[in-house]
């Protein structure tokens, strides 16, 4: 019996090994969700991208989403840097932006070296406009980020010093703005 057992356990990483040149050496059918998974692009801004205007996964997203996606695959733009992200809400600042127009949903505040009314891409929240400043909104190079966004939200229990606040979360700007 101990014979038997000695013989499973050193025949163990022979089977382990061989099952993984398998695996290795298949390719699964068109369709399977493995195949899928393998062709998407691994840096997160084009996988969004690829899922958006190659697989059609959102096909209520409005034109504008779409056509910066579909500016990322053709420009190869890549999430290469990292921001901080705070947020804000009518609670922590006024209703108007820096640019005048009115704070909603799909806006943010920006760095200076960001130009305003840029179409930006944060790993947190999608694509956003830059339509407003602050004070406090400073890249922290010593971390490492190369720009600051402060992400405007109905509410943000704590503001630009709470819980919204991310560190090293990746981030491209698509369209520039304006200085």
């Amino acid at each position: 019996m101990r014979t038997l057992l000695m013989m499973a356990l050193a025949a163990t990483p022979l089977v382990a090994v061989a099952d993984e040149q398998i695996a290795m050496n298949v390719t699964p059918p068109p369709g399977d969700p493995l195949a899928r998974a393998a062709a998407l692009p691994t840096d997160p801004l084009q996988r969004i991208a690829y899922r958006a205007v190659v697989l059609k996964e959102w096909p209520d997203a409005p034109k504008w989403k779409l056509d910066a996606y579909q500016r990322v695959l053709d420009e190869g733009i890549t999430s290469k840097n990292v921001a901080r992200r705070t947020t804000y809400c009518p609670h922590c600042s006024g209703l108007r932006c820096a640019d005048g127009s009115h704070v909603r949903s799909g806006i943010c505040a920006a760095s200076k070296n960001i130009p305003m009314h840029s179409i930006i891409w944060l790993a947190s929240d999608g694509l956003l406009k830059v339509t407003d400043r602050g004070g406090a909104v400073r890249p922290h190079p010593k971390q490492g980020e190369a720009a600051h966004f402060d992400v405007w939200k109905r509410s943000c229990h704590g503001c630009s010093t709470g819980p919204g606040t991310l560190k090293r979360v990746p981030f491209a700007v698509i369209f520039l703005g304006r200085k």
